[in-house]
């Protein structure tokens, strides 16, 4: 397993590419695999050389970076939504039918045996990512997605009782870029997007058919709020047929940039939404432009995005671009992840045969500033609670409308 260490240190020193720094790159992979080989009496079994791979993966601080020995034939996830906190993991929203014995607001405490607490504290050390909020947000997302067609809970109460309880859990989909609008009271839209990954169609005709679907549900609205909350990210030119309607015309063309460690064919791969230049040593500089739009945006009232902790990468990218480049435009809810870099480097190590992947550029506002183990932090910062849920309320939701009908009373007033 050693000659897997060699194969993958090579690849990473050619390809490796969250600082533009060279030098820094390159010690910093050296140091953590100097780490790794001190380990090699503990690789006495192929699960323990992926511990050891995933500490070393770790230790880049690199938001998209991952470990995998391979998955399971299917994969499942939990039958109940629950919230954090960032002290407890409490259930929302009503239970499914396959969830008897579960009830909104009960505090979660263990999942087949496996102490939530300890779970998260070991999670938060060792998950590769590049920020404690993405390290957090990672080590929840094992608990979504459980290995077994069942699992056991153990539950706390409101009111301090303990239960358990079994759940059947269902199959794992993965979400689709599919936006969708609900209309809210006080003439309002919520326009959720809970991912930006697939719906594989061309370019000309996603970009057309969201403007449509925008001009309908915008037509009458007096403010839009866009639901981003537990968006793990996607494809740029995604965001981007969302964004690119909203988005006013301005002097400067650039909304945020890329530094890449690609080829000249992946830079042309979305030539109308990207502009590439050759830096030299093996990076280009990418920008993402607005579109050239001979017409005002589509709505010019008050926008809204709902970020939370699952908030990642082009969701980041999304929010980060409408609250820099559009007037009259808020965060609301929680910081997200800080997990903005760009993955492409995948390989498959030729002994253990396990896959590694990790970021080959990062992605910066248009003045140079890394997003990448940073994250946004909300304009108006919202945590859930134990009343809101067993109230029924979306805290996140209701100060966003809040925020909203004062942003449209402010615009009357200067009127």
């Amino acid at each position: 397993m050693l000659a897997d260490l060699d194969q993958l240190e090579r690849h990473l020193q050619r390809s490796w590419g969250v600082s533009r720094d060279l030098r820094y790159s390159a010690s910093r992979i050296d140091r953590v695999f100097a780490i790794a080989r001190r380990t090699t009496p503990e690789w006495s079994a192929r699960h323990e050389f992926v511990r050891v791979l995933r500490r070393l993966v770790a230790g880049l601080d690199d938001g998209h970076a991952g470990v995998f020995p391979g998955y399971p034939a299917r994969q499942f996830r939990l039958p109940i939504d629950f919230v954090d906190t960032g002290t407890a993991l409490l259930v929302r929203g009503d239970p499914s039918p396959f969830c008897v014995g579960v009830a909104v607001g009960d505090r979660l405490v263990a999942i087949d045996g496996l102490d939530v607490d300890d779970a998260l504290r070991r999670g938060v050390t060792c998950a590769p990512e590049s920020t404690a909020r993405s390290r957090r947000s990672e080590a929840l997302r094992a608990f979504r997605r459980p290995s077994r067609s069942a699992s056991r809970l153990w539950l706390v109460d409101r009111h301090g009782r303990t239960r358990t309880t079994q759940v059947l859990n269902t199959p794992l989909e993965d979400p689709t870029f599919e936006p969708e609008w609900t209309r809210l009271g006080d003439g309002g839209t919520l326009l959720r997007v809970p991912s930006f990954m697939g719906l594989e169609r061309s370019r000309d005709e996603l970009f057309e058919r969201i403007e449509v679907d925008l001009r309908r549900a915008l037509s009458d609205a007096r403010f839009l709020i866009v639901d981003l909350r537990g968006n793990s990210g996607g494809r740029e030119w995604h965001v981007m047929s969302v964004a690119a309607p909203l988005l006013p015309s301005g002097p400067n063309p650039v909304l945020a940039t890329q530094l890449v460690r690609d080829s000249p064919e992946a830079i042309d791969e979305v030539p109308r939404i990207w502009r590439g230049s050759d830096l030299g040593e093996g990076w280009w500089l990418r920008s993402i432009r607005r579109e050239e739009r001979g017409d005002r945006p589509i709505f010019s009232g008050p926008v809204a995005v709902l970020v939370d902790g699952e908030t990642a990468c082009a969701a980041e990218l999304f929010a980060h671009i409408l609250r820099e480049h559009r007037p009259n435009t808020m965060l609301v809810g929680e910081p997200t992840r800080g997990s903005v870099a760009i993955t492409s480097a995948t390989l498959t190590l030729e002994h253990s045969r396990v896959d590694v992947w990790w970021s080959i550029g990062h992605i910066a506002d248009c003045d140079g500033r890394a997003l990448e183990g940073v994250g946004l932090v909300p304009d108006l910062t919202v945590q859930w609670s134990l009343d809101a849920l067993l109230a029924g309320q979306d805290p996140h939701v209701d100060a966003a409308v809040r925020a909203m009908l004062a942003a449209l009373q402010r615009g009357a007033s200067s009127d």
